[in-house]
C-alpha cells in the first residue's frame, strides 16, 4: 500500500513503542553509528576517486565526470531508497544491511577496479576520436562503479530519521542531530585519510579501515531496531511542496559551486599539495557539521521557517563581499597565526593555516549547516512519510551540488573569472530570498527585492581579481610584473617577470606552481631533456613528449630527424600561453606539421593509446603537488614500457629541490623496475636543482652512429652548443651516475607507488625548499665514480676518448662548487637575520670543460 495515499488509518502492522528511557539512548546511540558512517563515506570518496582519477586521467573533465557521479549516487539513493524506508517496518535492518553491503562493495573495489581499467581501454580505443559519445561512454563506466555504493549511502540519513520516528515537532532536533553527526563524522575521515592513513598505510588499508566503520555502525545499529508502524497519514499531505525543493536543489548548487571557487583560490594561499585541498574541505565540513549541530535546540521551534532559509540566504549572499575582502588580508592572517601558533613542523603549519581560513570560511559554512533541518521541517508533511521527506531534501540538494560544481568550473569561471563568479553565486544567494520572504513575511517585501542589487553593487566595487592576486606568491611584484594571467576551466595561468642574479626571467606558472620559464638553468635543462633520448634512441622516429612547458623540450626533439612527435598537455591554456609568450624557447613548435597535440592526462593516455614510440619524454610538474606523484610510480613507468618499441628510450624530468632524499629514490626505484638501465644526468652551465634521468629496457649507451649523426646535423649541432657541447666527448661528464652506482641507495627503499603515494605526502609536507636539494645532490655526487663508466667511454669517437676522461676528472671540480656554493648560501639564509628557506642565488655560470 502506497504511504503516500492520504487519509487512511494506519496499516496492519503494529507499532512498537519503546519505553521512553531506551528511546532516549537510541538517539545519541544512532548519531554515533552515523558518524561512523560520515567518516566511511568520505574515505570512500577521497580513495575512489583517486583509484578512478588513475585510469579516467586527472584532467578537469574527467575528475569532474567522477565527482558528479559520485554525488550523483548520493542524490538518488535519497530520493528513490528514502520513500522505500517508509515502507519498511524496522528500517534500522535495512539501514545495517546498507552499511554492511558498502563495506562488502569496499573491500570487493580494488578488484571491480581493474575491470573497469580494461574496460575503459577498449571504450578509449573504440570512441576516443568521438568527444561527446566517449564522455557519455566514461560517465556510464564511472556510473557502474560508483552508483551502487554511493545510492546505498545516500540511502542512510532517511533510514536512520525513519527508524528515530520522532514525535510531530521534533523532526528538526533529530535531523539537525544525525545530520551534524554524519558531517562530523566526515570531517574525520577528511583527517584520517587526508593527513594520516593514506601516506602510512596506503590505499588498500585505508578501504579496509572504512569498511571497519561501516560494519561497525551495523552493528550498534542492529539491537536499537525495534518494529514501526507502516501508516498512511492521519492528515492530507502538505501541498506546495515542489517549489521549495526547486529551492533547495538551487541552495545545494550554490554551496558546491562555492566550495569549487575556495579551492581555486586557496592552492594560491596554501599551495598545491594534497594536504591544501584536504585542509580547506576540512574547514567547509566543520563548518556545516557545527552549523546543523547548532540548530538542534531550536530548530524545532522556529515560528517562520521560510523566513528563516530566507535570512540564511541573505546571511551567506551579505558574506561574499565581506570575504572577498577578507582574501584580500589572508596573507597577514597566515602570518598572524604563524606567529600565535610558532610552527616548528607541517602539523604546526597546517593548524596556523586552518586558523587563518577559519574566519573567511566560517560564517557562510555554518549557515549552510543551519539551512538543512530548517529545509526538512519546510517539507515534512507526516510522520508516515518521513522517509521520503527527508530523501527529498537530501537528494535534489545533492544533485543541485552536482550541477553547481560544474557550473562553476566550466561556465562560470571561464566567463566570469573565480571573484565575479563569487558575486553571481551570491545574486543567486540574494534570489533565492525573495521567494521566501515573499510568503514568509509579506510585509518585507520591498527589502527582499534589494538584496540581489545590493550584492551585484558591491561585489563590483571592489578590485577585480583581487582574490587570487593579493596571494603572498605575488607579494614582491612591481607593478607590470604580472605580463598574463588567465582562468579556464583546467587552471589559472600566469606568466611574471621575475628577476635573478643572472637577470630578469619570465615564469609560467599553473595555479601558482612555476612550470617553465627562461632562466638559464630552466632553459637548459629542457633543451637537455629534449636530446638526450634523441641521442640514446638510436635514431627514434615516433616520440610522445608529456607535459609541453614552454616548449623548450619540444623544440629541441623537432631538431632530430624525427617522424612525429606528439605532445600530450592537460592544460590547453599553457598551449595558448606558451605559444603567444615563449617563442624564443620553442620558435613556434606546435605549427611544425610533424607535431600532434593531445589534450589529455599523460597516464591516461599512456594507459588508452594502442600506438607505440621509440622514445617517451615525462616531463610533468614536481611530483610532490596533489594529482602529480601518480606520473611518477611504478605502475606509471610499467606503462610507459608497455608503450616504447624495443630499444626504446625513456626520459623523465626529476627535481631535488622540494623532495625527500628517500623520496627521491623511491621515484628512481621505480623507474627502475620498469628500466633496469638507467642514468642520471644533470647540466651544470648554472647552478640548478633538476636532473634528467634516462632508462632502457636493455643494456644501452649512445652509439657511435647516433652521435655522428647528431653532430653532423647543422640543426642539432646549433642547438648543442648553445649548451657548451660542442662535440661528443662534451656530452660524456653530464653523467652523473647510473644503475650500477645507485643500486645499493635504491635496494633500501620501496618504489614509489600507486597504494602508496608517499611522495605526495612526504614531500608535500616539507617546509624548506633547499636542503632536501642539498642532500640529493650531495648523495649523488658521493656515488659519481672517479672514473667514467668504460662502455660510455668506448661509444665516443676514439680520438675524443681521452679528452672525455680528461674532462669527467675535471667535471667533479665543478660539480663541488656548486654543492659547496649551495650549502654556504642556505647556511647565510639561516643566520639570524637571514632570509630562512630563500632560493639560493645561482653561482656564476660556468663554461663546462
Amino acid at each position: 500500500m502506497s504511504p503516500e495515499a492520504g487519509g487512511g488509518p494506519a496499516s496492519a502492522v503494529a507499532a512498537h513503542e519503546e519505553p521512553a528511557a531506551a528511546r532516549r539512548l537510541t538517539l545519541p546511540l544512532l548519531a554515533g553509528a552515523f558518524l561512523l558512517s560520515g567518516a566511511a563515506s568520505l574515505v570512500y570518496q577521497v580513495v575512489w576517486l583517486r583509484y578512478l582519477g588513475l585510469v579516467f586521467g586527472n584532467t578537469t573533465w574527467a575528475a569532474a565526470t567522477l565527482l558528479a557521479v559520485f554525488m550523483g549516487g548520493l542524490g538518488f539513493g535519497a530520493l528513490l531508497l528514502g520513500r522505500l524506508g517508509d515502507r519498511i517496518a524496522r528500517p534500522l535492518v535495512a539501514y545495517a544491511l546498507c552499511e554492511v553491503a558498502i563495506a562488502m562493495l569496499a573491500l570487493a573495489s580494488p578488484e571491480l577496479l581493474s575491470w573497469i581499467d580494461g574496460a575503459y581501454v577498449a571504450v578509449y580505443r573504440s570512441f576516443g576520436n568521438q568527444p561527446l559519445l566517449f564522455a557519455l561512454c566514461r560517465g556510464l563506466l564511472a556510473a557502474a562503479f560508483l552508483l551502487p555504493p554511493t545510492m546505498l549511502m545516500g540511502a542512510t540519513l532517511p533510514l536512520v530519521l525513519r527508524a528515530v520516528s520522532p514525535v510531530e515537532g521534533r523532526v528538526g532536533h533529530a535531523t539537525a542531530l544525525l545530520y551534524g553527526a554524519n558531517t562530523t563524522g566526515a570531517v574525520l575521515g577528511t583527517a584520517l585519510a587526508g593527513f594520516l592513513s593514506v601516506p602510512l598505510v596506503g590505499l588498500r588499508a585505508t578501504l579496509l579501515l572504512a569498511a571497519a566503520a561501516n560494519l561497525l555502525a551495523a552493528l550498534v545499529a542492529l539491537p536499537l531496531s525495534a518494529p514501526l508502524a507502516v501508516t498512511r497519514p492521519a492528515v492530507a499531505p502538505r501541498r506546495g511542496r515542489r517549489w521549495l525543493l526547486a529551492l533547495f536543489f538551487v541552495m545545494g548548487a550554490t554551496s558546491l559551486a562555492y566550495e569549487v571557487l575556495w579551492a581555486r583560490i586557496l592552492v594560491f594561499y596554501l599551495g598545491s599539495s594534497v594536504y591544501a585541498y584536504s585542509l580547506m574541505l576540512l574547514l567547509v565540513l566543520l563548518g556545516i557539521a557545527l552549523g546543523s549541530l547548532l540548530a538542534a535546540p531550536w530548530a524545532d521551534r522556529v515560528g517562520s521557517l521560510l523566513g528563516a532559509l530566507a535570512l540564511v540566504q541573505l546571511g551567506i549572499a551579505a558574506w561574499v563581499p565581506a570575504q572577498i575582502l577578507l582574501f584580500g588580508q589572508l596573507n597577514e592572517l597566515l602570518y598572524q597565526a604563524a606567529v600565535a601558533v610558532r610552527p616548528t613542523g607541517h602539523g604546526g603549519v597546517a593548524l596556523a593555516q586552518l586558523l587563518a581560513v577559519l574566519p573567511l570560511l566560517a560564517p557562510p559554512t555554518l549557515l549552510m549547516g543551519m539551512s538543512f533541518p530548517l529545509a526538512v521541517r519546510a517539507v515534512h508533511r507526516h510522520r508516515s512519510l518521513l522517509g521520503a521527506d527527508v530523501g527529498g531534501v537530501y537528494g535534489w540538494n545533492t544533485l543541485g551540488a552536482v550541477i553547481g560544481s560544474l557550473l562553476a568550473g566550466f561556465v562560470l569561471i571561464p566567463l566570469l573569472g573565480t571573484q565575479r563568479s563569487m558575486v553571481a553565486i551570491a545574486t543567486v544567494n540574494a534570489l533565492l530570498a525573495v521567494p521566501l520572504l515573499w510568503r514568509a513575511a509579506p510585509r518585507w517585501r520591498w527589502a527582499a527585492m534589494l538584496g540581489p542589487p545590493a550584492v551585484i553593487a558591491a561585489g563590483l566595487a571592489l578590485p577585480r581579481d583581487q582574490v587570487i592576486l593579493a596571494a603572498g606568491i605575488f607579494r614582491h611584484d612591481e607593478p607590470g610584473d604580472l605580463v598574463h594571467f588567465h582562468e579556464d576551466a583546467q587552471a589559472s595561468v600566469t606568466i611574471r617577470n621575475r628577476r635573478s642574479a643572472t637577470g630578469p626571467y619570465l615564469s609560467l606558472e599553473l595555479n601558482g606552481v612555476n612550470v617553465a620559464g627562461t632562466s638559464p638553468d630552466l632553459h637548459a635543462i629542457q633543451k637537455l631533456q629534449g636530446h638526450l633520448p634523441m641521442l640514446l634512441g638510436a635514431g627514434a622516429r615516433s616520440v610522445v613528449h608529456v607535459g609541453f612547458g614552454s616548449g623548450g623540450t619540444a623544440w629541441a626533439v623537432s631538431r632530430h630527424p624525427v617522424r612525429d612527435l606528439l605532445v600530450v598537455e592537460i592544460s590547453p591554456a599553457v598551449l595558448r600561453a606558451s605559444d603567444r609568450w615563449f617563442g624564443d624557447v620553442n620558435h613556434g613548435v606546435l605549427r611544425d606539421p610533424r607535431v600532434r597535440v593531445e589534450l589529455n592526462d599523460g597516464r591516461n593516455f599512456l594507459l588508452a593509446t594502442p600506438e607505440r614510440f621509440g622514445a617517451v619524454l615525462s616531463d610533468s610538474i614536481h611530483p610532490r603537488y596533489a594529482g602529480n606523484g601518480s606520473l611518477y610510480s611504478r605502475e606509471y613507468f610499467a606503462l610507459v614500457r608497455e608503450r616504447l618499441e624495443p630499444g626504446g628510450v625513456a626520459s623523465m624530468w626529476l627535481p631535488m629541490y622540494s623532495l625527500t632524499p628517500r623520496n627521491y629514490a623511491m621515484i628512481l626505484a621505480a623507474f627502475a623496475s620498469a628500466f633496469p638501465h638507467l642514468q642520471v644526468w644533470y647540466e651544470p652551465s648554472a647552478l640548478n636543482a633538476f636532473t634528467v634521468v634516462t632508462g632502457t629496457v636493455a643494456p644501452s649507451t649512445w652509439t657511435p652512429e647516433s652521435l655522428a649523426r647528431a653532430f653532423s646535423d647543422p640543426r642539432v649541432v646549433a642547438e648543442l652548443r648553445g649548451l657548451d657541447l660542442a662535440r661528443p666527448a662534451d656530452l660524456l661528464p653530464l653523467l652523473l651516475v647510473t644503475e650500477e652506482e645507485l643500486s645499493p641507495w635504491l635496494a633500501a627503499v620501496p618504489p614509489h607507488s600507486d597504494d602508496l603515494p608517499a611522495v605526495e605526502y612526504e614531500s608535500g609536507a616539507l617546509l624548506d625548499r633547499d636542503l632536501p636539494w642539498l642532500a640529493t645532490f650531495t648523495r649523488l655526487l658521493a656515488l659519481r665514480p672517479d672514473e667514467p663508466p668504460a662502455a660510455w667511454v668506448a661509444a665516443l669517437p676514439p680520438p675524443e676518448r681521452e679528452a672525455a676522461v680528461a674532462a669527467w676528472k675535471r667535471r667533479r671540480l665543478l660539480l663541488e662548487a656548486h654543492r659547496d656554493f649551495l650549502a654556504a648560501e642556505l647556511a647565510l639564509a639561516r643566520r639570524p637575520g637571514g632570509a630562512a628557506g630563500a632560493t639560493p642565488t645561482p653561482a656564476p655560470a660556468a663554461q663546462a670543460p
